[in-house]
């Protein structure tokens, strides 16, 4: 075996087409090609096939302070060398040297026109690491236009959604028994939220003194005062002592304390509770736990609509059913996984729930409507345990209904087929480690020419895509308004198969006037997720409507950058292209 590893290596580093046969040797036995390599290279032989093939081999065998030098001294000898860049990179990320595996691939990245675009992923997954969920986020978008749907990438990003919308609590710890200051925080922060919007907390404090006193707050080595105010000042009654009413822009482990006669008070530390997100039911399916809509009381029946949330659901009730009196308009819920799956939850339904009192308003007004509750329930792949949305097979049920419902009664089974695949979901991307299960992927199986003729892929609400089938067996236009649950499973593209043109915005439970002129849309879905049904649909008359400004607020400036150069390069198609204009444009100062 030796000598059969030694010609094997030595060929390689004269001949690059025998490279593959000492890759397989590198992976089988390292150590004996670091045998065979390292005494050439300590003679002086540093040709960049060698000190590639070495590095890789320390690599392999653990040996990662030797790699990082010996992918170093490459880049120093062939700094024009794309491979010998790459292998510096990943030789920092075997180091777990988060922050120097990021600059250099971003010095691949904007010193290279041409590199594969897996090197997106991998830089990605290096932001994710230093919790850089935004870059993370644009990386991971920049990938899935090359190659979209790719297993890796889109489990990485259910990853980087789930960081950044990881609830926590906020707590003040004492660490002062003795301290004179009293804090509290303000009614409107006793709350649940994500790290961006508990940056900022209110807080109420009051200090027993007759001296001046600041309240002052410590980041690491820094420190800031705030003044105090009179407690008297604006009080019926006069208080003694002083009083501090406001926001503060903290970080976890920041020390809030007081200053008074120049002498200070560390008072009390600011920690972020994480919040449980997740239920694990029966057989270990997952649900939502603590989620902004309160999935659990909605499932329980402690949810129910208010009189005035009644109003506004009947007003858009009755708006809806003259619309479809004019056109094929069909409002679909999205069923809430804990409704197909009951048995695997571990609360108990309440008779009444939100959705019952919307489907009787909407039967009260005669509003045609899918709920395809009872289809999902009697296929047993239309969920899965690790996410919230439908599989792949899901979304052909409802696709299928939706069909249905608009008078089509063509035999579609033989056209698609669906394949196991292993995924992490939305909910199995916030255990640790991400827990992954078996969901279904839908594929078209006869000739297609389905193509994204616009896409702003803008994340979430604000999202627009239009794909166009010059082969497809209906010669019309569909529009979907909808929200995650569109893209979900494929279920907006697998109308792309048979629709000339299909047309879908994010903006659950919303029509568009506009938008369906515009296209002449033979047929429109209106869809909302059945977790969202506390908020009445909207009919509106143009995208204006949709508030664009506010959409665009929740986006962080560098994505704003990345989606306005994609932006850029897509066919202006109007009124589309100045609505994701208006999102990624900053907003008027004042």
């Amino acid at each position: 075996m030796g000598s059969l590893l030694e010609s094997n290596a030595a060929a390689a580093v004269s001949e690059p087409s025998s490279q593959e046969r000492v890759e397989r040797l590198i992976a089988q036995q390292p150590q004996a090609v670091v045998a065979l390599l390292e005494p050439g290279f300590r003679a002086g032989d540093d040709s960049r096939e060698l000190l590639m093939l070495l590095s890789r081999a320390y690599a392999a065998s653990g040996s990662r302070e030797r790699c990082e030098s010996v992918t170093t001294l490459a880049v120093q000898k062939y700094p024009d060398s794309l491979a010998v860049r790459v292998a510096h990179a990943e030789s920092a990320m075997a180091c777990r040297d988060w922050t120097a595996a990021d600059e250099r691939w971003r010095v691949i990245e904007s010193g290279w026109d041409e590199f594969s675009d897996f090197i997106f992923l991998r830089h990605a997954r290096v932001c994710v690491e230093r919790d850089d969920l935004e870059q993370a986020s644009t990386l991971l978008a920049r990938f899935l236009r090359y190659r979209p749907g790719h297993a890796g990438a889109t489990a990485l990003q259910d990853i980087v959604a789930s960081r950044r919308a990881k609830k926590y609590r906020v707590e003040l710890v004492k660490i002062d028994e003795a301290s004179p200051l009293s804090l509290e925080l303000a009614a409107d922060q006793r709350r649940i939220g994500n790290r961006r919007a508990l940056s900022r907390i209110s807080v109420e404090a009051t200090m027993a003194a007759s001296a001046p006193a600041s309240l002052i707050v410590r980041r690491g080595e820094a420190a800031e005062a705030y003044p105090m105010v009179p407690a008297s000042q604006g009080h019926a009654e006069a208080l003694e002592g002083w009083r501090f009413s406001g926001q503060l822009e903290l970080t976890p482990g920041a020390e809030i304390g007081v200053e008074c006669s120049g002498v200070e008070h560390w008072s009390y530390r600011l920690k972020l509770e994480p919040v449980m997100e997740v239920l694990v039911g029966q057989q270990n399916w997952l649900f939502l736990a603590n989620d902004v809509n309160a999935s659990i009381d909605l499932f329980t029946g402690q949810r129910l609509l208010s009189q005035e949330e009644r109003q506004r659901w009947e007003r858009f009730a009755e708006g809806f059913k003259a619309l479809q009196r004019e056109r094929s308009l069909l409002f679909l819920i999205a069923n809430a996984k804990e409704k197909v799956r009951p048995e695997r939850y571990p609360y108990d339904k309440a008779d009444v729930t939100v959705t019952e009192q919307v489907k009787a308003i909407f039967e009260a007004a005669a509003l045609e409507y899918l709920d395809p509750l009872a289809t999902m329930q009697d296929d047993a792949a239309s969920y899965y345990p690790t996410d919230t949305h439908w599989s792949g097979r899901g979304a052909y049920l409802a696709f299928r209904d939706c069909l249905r419902r608009f008078g089509y009664d063509d035999d579609v089974d033989s056209q698609f087929r669906f394949v196991a695949q292993d995924v992490v979901g939305d909910l199995g991307s916030k255990i640790d480690p991400p827990a992954t299960s078996a969901t279904t992927v839908v594929s078209f199986i006869g000739e297609s020419a389905v193509r994204r003729a616009f896409a702003n892929d803008i994340p979430g609400t604000g999202n627009i895509t239009m794909f166009t089938n010059e082969l497809a067996r209906y010669r019309k236009t569909l529009v979907i308004f909808g929200g995650s649950s569109v893209g979900a499973g494929g279920f907006a593209r697998l109308f792309a198969y048979l629709f000339q043109r299909v047309v879908t915005l994010n903006l659950p439970g919303s029509y568009v006037s506009e938008v369906v002129e515009l296209e002449r849309a033979a047929h429109v879905i209106v869809q909302t997720n059945e977790r969202y049904l506390t908020q009445a649909g909207k009919l509106m008359e143009s995208l204006d409507e949709a508030n664009p400004v506010a959409i665009g607020g929740k986006l962080a400036p560098a994505a704003k950058a990345e989606l306005k150069a994609n932006l850029a390069s897509q066919p202006v198609a109007e009124p589309y292209f100045s609505f994701s204009q208006a999102i990624l444009s900053p907003p008027e100062r004042s």
